[in-house]
């Protein structure tokens, strides 16, 4: 089992299993999955000093792939690994005395299928015994891990512990260098840009594992494509709109036509009636509406958009049956055809486009709302000229398009980018001064004792420089106190770090959870050291680095935790459980001592190959 699909069964409270299950034993693309397990070769191994044919692993691997699909980016290799692991969990579920009765499976299959069993098998070309073979290792999956689950509770001295720490505030003092403001200082020659330049030509412009500093001047793959829309706008003038198709609308969505409330009167009653209606002020007020003909127009515009949508699907399913059938390549022939994407358009009276070459950070502007074409049509090479894709969505219209030339990534002449090279080695540097000037003033003792190394190596720095007219050292460094702020968060959705601390006001509100953690990190009267690096050099958001200290903390709020306790518990626990369980999985493989065959298998999965 995948971590994701661990943390996804963690999150909605451990149901998401039989829910899951129900959709996707609907998947209709397994012809070519079936063929793909059927051709893979499968050792044989031990789990638990058990030894497991490999022909029981790939019939195993087969049905749950039948059953559950293929997720993107799966390899073969990958959907035999979580045979593998299925089964490891299988064993462990023995330990525990956690296997599922014949009843159990019945009524599972009974509740899935009904009548529908056997059409179901057919379609799948698979046994009832493999069927119930795969359902029952998903199942003792299951159970497993909502006993692991279920068996972790968060009593309420470890709650207020958690919120505690959560719920604490502190204010810093700091010192900023102001890495923006050092780069004209930095002295710069022909030789160190061209060595610069050599060491960053090959990676991309934008910050990602292998490139954390987002400098790079790889010229990123661009493409060429041509396609058939069909825009929404030419249908919205054959949609037609009747008086009642509004306002079922209108009651349909009356919510989203609310009237903002009024704000009470402040005033004090003097009166008994004034009296009466004080003490009614606390019912819930009857909520008001904009009348139906204000908001008639704009009701009749949707109507009409959502009737254009329909209208233009069609027009594309019948456009992409033309396209498959012309794309089509009869049994035996290897040559592939191509289709003239601009006569299926005429003939359909549809709008042709064909484009420039653009990157996928172009794609927006090359085609508004193409989220589905910039995630598809690149990465993907050469091999995938001329080959029709399905129907997607942008925000003009529905579309059908195909690869016309693609260009590599390619490195560019030196010439070319010098001066974002000289500007990137300039930041580059500077922060790199910075960091040293930080280094050095944060050994003395006192925040004031810092200003003072700062401004002294500052003043050498622009000595050395030889800039005229020198700037004032004061404007290379900013000094202040922040509010309040708390620890910074991980949003594993956004694989991010946040922390939002208000500087004051030379600097307001900024993402800076380098600086937050250090905070935290700090004793009374430590000096430490920041580094926030906002992206790329070349980017709008500076390299930042900060010495500090803390200056007050605010404890967690008893009153406030009696409050909002039941929530936070709740979340508290839900963290707790995932911990808990990826820990424990970890720990089952590792018990599991699975044989070398089993091993090599399983490496292929990112979550076996970190723990080993």
């Amino acid at each position: 089992m995948h971590m994701s699909d661990i943390n996804a069964w963690l999150r909605s409270k451990g149901k998401i299993f039989l829910a899951v299950i129900c959709v996707i034993l609907m998947v209709v693309w397994f012809v070519p999955l079936d063929r793909l397990i059927e051709n893979t070769n499968v050792p044989s191994g031990t789990i638990y000093g058990r030894k497991i044919s490999g022909q029981k692993v790939l019939r195993l691997a087969r049905s749950m792939a039948l059953i559950q699909g293929q997720r993107q980016g799966e390899t073969q290799k990958d959907i035999v690994a979580e045979a593998w692991q299925a089964l490891i969990f299988v064993e462990e579920a023995r330990r525990y005395g956690i296997v599922i009765g014949e009843e159990q499976l019945a009524d599972f299959l009974r509740t899935q299928f009904g009548e529908n069993l056997n059409d179901f098998l057919r379609s799948r070309q698979m046994t009832l015994g493999e069927l119930e073979e795969a359902v029952r290792v998903l199942l003792t999956r299951y159970e497993l891990l909502m006993a692991v689950s279920n068996n972790v509770t968060l009593p309420e001295p470890e709650a207020w512990m958690w919120f505690s720490r959560e719920a604490e505030r502190i204010k810093a003092d700091y010192v900023q260098l102001r890495v923006d403001a050092l780069a004209p200082l930095v002295r710069v020659d022909e030789k160190a840009l061209r060595d610069f330049f050599e060491r960053h030509k090959e990676l991309p412009p934008e910050a990602g594992p292998q490139n954390p500093d987002g400098i790079g001047y790889l010229t990123p793959e661009r493409v060429k494509i041509e396609y058939i829309m069909a825009p929404y706008e030419a249908y919205k003038a054959a949609v037609q709109v009747t008086d009642k198709e509004v306002a079922d609308y209108y009651e349909a969505h009356k919510d989203q036509f609310r009237l903002p409330e009024s704000k009470p009167d402040e005033k004090k009653p003097e009166t008994a009636d004034a009296k009466e209606a004080e003490e009614k002020k606390d019912e819930p007020a009857k909520p008001q509406f904009k009348p139906l003909a204000e908001v008639k127009a704009t009701i009749t515009d949707r109507l009409r958009t959502e009737g254009a949508k329909k209208l233009a699907a069609e027009a594309m399913k019948k456009v992409k049956a033309e396209i498959d059938a012309e794309f089509e390549v009869p049994f035996g022939y290897e040559q592939t055809k191509v289709v003239d994407f601009a006569a299926v358009a005429k003939k359909a009276g549809l709008t042709y486009q064909a484009t420039d070459f653009f990157a996928a950070t172009e794609t927006e502007q090359v085609l508004p709302g193409g989220t589905e074409v910039r995630q598809k049509a690149f990465g993907q090479g050469a091999s995938s000229m001329k080959v029709p894709r399905g129907v997607v969505s942008a925000r003009d219209g529905d579309l059908m398009y195909q690869i016309l030339d693609v260009q590599t990534p390619r490195p560019p002449a030196f010439e070319t980018v010098r001066a974002r090279v000289e500007s990137d080695y300039r930041r580059d540097e500077a922060l790199n001064l910075a960091l040293g000037i930080a280094a050095k003033a944060a050994k003395a003792a006192t925040l004031d004792a810092v200003v003072a190394a700062v401004d002294a190596d500052l003043a050498e720095l622009v000595k050395a420089s030889g800039v005229n007219p020198p700037p004032d050292v004061k404007s290379l460094r900013v000094t202040g106190r922040t509010d309040f702020f708390g620890r910074p968060k991980n949003y594993a959705f956004m694989n991010a770090k946040l922390a939002f601390v208000n500087l004051g006001t030379s600097g307001g509100f900024a993402n800076l959870p380098n600086f937050a953690e250090k905070a935290f990190e700090l004793r009374e009267g430590q000096v430490g050291v920041a580094t926030e690096k906002g992206g790329a050099a070349t980017g709008p958001a500076p390299a930042r680095v900060f010495l500090l200290q803390r200056a007050e903390t605010q404890p967690a709020d008893r009153a406030e935790f009696a409050m909002t306790k039941a929530q936070v518990t709740e979340e508290y626990l839900r963290e707790k459980r995932q911990a808990v369980v990826e820990g424990w999985l970890a720990e089952v493989r590792r018990r599991a001592d699975p044989s070398p065959e089993v091993r090599k298998y399983l490496a292929s999965l990112p979550d076996w190959a970190s723990e080993q």
